[in-house]
C-alpha cells in the first residue's frame, strides 16, 4: 500500500502552487490560522481552483487519508481531494465535500461518474477521509470518520494513480465559505512509520 504523506508545516505561507513540486492552478493557500494539527494547513477562502496537482510516482494500490473541513459553505460550494491516472489525463476518483449534496465518494467508470453519498454535510467539522484503490482490479472505494467503506466502484482503464489533486469550485466575489485540507497520510492500517513529504 502507498500514500502521500504531508502535513504542510514546512511550507511557506501563500500559494500552494509552486511549492514542493505542486503545480497547476492558484487558489489553495498555505496558512496557519485553521489547522487540524501542527502549524499549517491548506485553505481556499472564496477562491475557485480548477486543480493544484502533485505527482506521486504511479502507485498501483494504496489507502490515502486526509482531513477536510468546510466553514460557512453556502449551497453550490464544494471542494475535493482526489487522484488522476498515471498519464495525468483522467480524473479517476475523488472525495467531495458539498454543502448541498453531502460527502460524496465518486469514481469515473469510463462513461459516467459513479457516486456514493457517505453522509450529510456538517459545517466546521474535520472529516477524516480515506480512499482505497486497487488498480489491478480497476476499482476504488471510500469512507469517512472511520465508518463503513462504500462498495467498490469500477474505475475503468487505469494501471496506477499518478497525481493527487486539490480542487475548490463555485466560490465567487460574493463569498461562500472556506475549504481546508490537512494531515495527508496513510489510511488504516498504519503499517509503516510516517515520513512527511514522502510516498510510503
Amino acid at each position: 500500500m502507498s500514500a502521500y504523506i504531508e502535513n504542510f508545516d514546512d511550507y511557506n505561507d501563500g500559494q500552494l502552487n509552486g511549492q514542493d513540486s505542486w503545480f497547476g492552478n492558484d487558489g489553495p493557500l498555505i496558512q496557519g490560522v485553521v489547522t487540524k494539527a501542527g502549524a499549517k494547513a491548506v485553505g481556499s477562502d472564496n477562491v475557485d481552483c480548477a486543480g493544484t496537482f502533485k505527482a506521486i510516482n504511479n502507485q498501483a494500490s494504496g489507502i490515502q487519508r486526509a482531513f477536510l473541513k468546510g466553514v460557512d459553505l453556502i449551497p453550490g460550494r464544494h471542494f475535493k481531494i482526489g487522484f488522476y491516472d498515471s498519464t495525468g489525463a483522467e480524473f479517476i476518483f475523488w472525495m467531495e465535500i458539498n454543502k448541498t449534496e453531502g460527502i460524496i465518494f465518486t469514481s469515473w467508470d469510463g462513461a459516467q461518474n459513479i457516486e456514493t453519498v457517505l453522509a450529510a454535510y456538517v459545517d466546521d467539522h474535520w472529516y477524516d477521509v480515506e480512499m482505497e484503490w486497487d488498480a489491478a482490479n480497476n476499482r476504488a472505494r471510500g469512507r469517512i470518520d472511520g465508518g463503513a467503506w462504500s462498495n467498490w466502484h469500477d474505475v475503468v482503464g487505469y494501471t496506477a494513480v499518478g497525481y493527487i489533486v486539490l480542487e475548490a469550485f463555485l466560490w465567487d466575489a460574493g463569498g461562500g465559505g472556506a475549504a481546508y485540507w490537512d494531515e495527508l497520510g496513510e489510511g488504516a492500517p498504519l503499517s509503516k512509520p510516517r515520513s512527511f513529504g514522502q510516498i510510503i
